[in-house]
């Protein structure tokens, strides 16, 4: 069989909803905006298009960061967890979970120079604090109980990898526009909250991690 090569671009690039790109790779988030990254969010759909309704990542992040509202800090970072999916796209985690180790590092080193990058758009410190990371991960996994509970039909298998059950507010997948509007008006809410240092609830963090038991 013949060897097919391929040439590698002498800056790999991804191009941006707007007028901009992003160089695949850095940490230097060039001249792309809140309201781009927004959009893309709102245009990626979860499960790979599984669902009986297409559930955006924008609104899935609204809701990961509602279950956050510990602070807007704790908060916000749970708005931003998913964000690096506008360059690497929506990997289901099945799909991640049968990745040979070199190729989920390197997929995980362009996950987090997008983070960085992305990041600095927003005006949010990277890296995520560890505490918050694991707070933001066990509430990714209680939204996707509740998604799995309310956007997917029934599976012939168990979803084995879910380590808790669903939250008590239903979901109801919303269109694009929609949920491009619903980001950025959390978005604006935090930031808002957060310059003005108020609290957003009395939840406590043992109230996050045992919701979705």
């Amino acid at each position: 069989m013949t060897e097919i090569k391929f040439e590698k671009p002498a800056s790999p690039y991804w191009m941006q909803y707007g007028s901009t790109h992003y160089e695949i790779g850095s940490a230097d988030p060039g001249k792309i905006t809140v309201e781009e990254v927004a959009h893309a969010l709102a245009h990626l759909n979860r499960y790979t298009g599984h669902a009986r309704t297409p559930i955006s990542v924008a609104q899935h992040s609204v809701f990961v960061s509602k279950l956050l509202d510990l602070d807007t800090r704790t908060a916000l970072y749970g708005l931003l967890h998913d964000v690096h999916e506008t360059v690497v796209s929506d990997v289901n985690w099945p799909m991640k979970k049968s990745m040979p180790p070199a190729v989920r590092d390197w997929y995980e080193h362009i996950a987090e120079r997008a983070d960085e990058a992305l990041f600095k758009v927003f005006g949010v410190e990277w890296p995520v604090p560890p505490d918050i990371a694991a707070l933001i991960k066990k509430a990714d996994w209680v939204a996707s109980a509740t998604e799995k509970r309310d956007v997917m039909r029934s599976c012939d298998r168990e979803w084995e990898m879910l380590p808790c059950g669903p939250h008590h507010t239903v979901i109801t997948p919303v269109p694009a526009r929609a949920a491009r509007e619903m980001f950025l008006t959390r978005y604006r809410e935090l930031i808002a909250m957060n310059f003005k240092g108020k609290a957003m609830s009395k939840l406590t963090r043992q109230d996050i991690v045992e919701d979705g038991d």
